[in-house]
């Protein structure tokens, strides 16, 4: 599933304030409805059932949890970032030692009352894990001085359950971008070169032998999801 570029980046400031990071893509955008139509969506939400934990005291949002309600929680033990770096024109891959949280919620506000949104706070708290320390993680492995931003997210539903995220690494510019309709620009070339080379629906990385997995050639469709239907895993735990 494809996420916008403004869902999460890193070492991106602006000249001026704004244009921070909105930490979610929208799952579904037609009212009154609002069914969840993003392509690869129910690739993600099949690996969000796989990993799913309880929405109890465990969790913490951090700000602006007031406009949603939280539908569906999980933990991601097993995730890989792809890495395409924009100076090279190479896909780098990383497994990373940290989880992250993920969430559906079912946003309450006035002009979207209903629309689904995947989360991935940085604020996100699980028990003794949260979402800032699997960033600061991915910021160490891709560079901490360079500017970095999403591109796609992805659940190997065939093998070992991993979950892909994909981020473009930028050059270091040589001041800060003058104004997040700048950093767009810069951003979508590199954008346009990644498809270019790697279309979105490439095969899940060649990593090392006894790490291999299989293609997913899950096809999304058209269907309203009833999470309260869903169970959780009781006594999760993690190590």
């Amino acid at each position: 599933m494809n996420l916008p570029k403004g869902c999460i980046h890193f070492n991106s400031e602006l000249e001026k304030p704004g244009g921070t990071p909105s930490w979610g893509q929208e799952l579904g955008q037609v009212q009154p409805d609002y069914l969840i139509k993003k392509e690869g969506a129910s690739e993600i939400i099949n690996g969000m059932l796989y990993n799913m934990v309880e929405i109890n005291n465990d969790f913490v949002y951090g700000p602006g949890g007031s406009k949603f309600i939280k539908e569906m929680l999980a933990v991601f033990n097993k995730v890989v970032i792809k890495v395409y770096d924009g100076e090279d024109k190479k896909l780098y891959h990383y497994s990373c030692s940290l989880p992250l949280i993920l969430l559906i919620g079912k946003e309450t506000t006035p002009s979207h009352n209903g629309r689904r949104v995947l989360k991935l706070n940085p604020k996100f708290r699980y028990q003794h894990f949260n979402n800032t320390d699997f960033y600061n993680e991915v910021n160490g492995l891709i560079g901490n001085v360079y500017p970095w931003f999403s591109r796609a997210i992805e659940y190997d539903v065939n093998n070992e359950g991993k979950l892909f995220l994909t981020f473009i690494k930028a050059p270091i510019p040589a001041t800060k971008y003058p104004s997040a309709e700048v950093r767009g620009e810069i951003w979508e070339r590199l954008c346009i070169d990644y498809d270019a080379i790697y279309s979105t629906q490439e095969q899940l990385p060649n990593v090392p032998k006894e790490q291999k997995l299989e293609t997913s050639s899950l096809a999304t469709k058209d269907f309203i999801v009833d999470f309260k239907n869903y169970s959780f895993k009781k006594g999760y735990e993690f190590n």
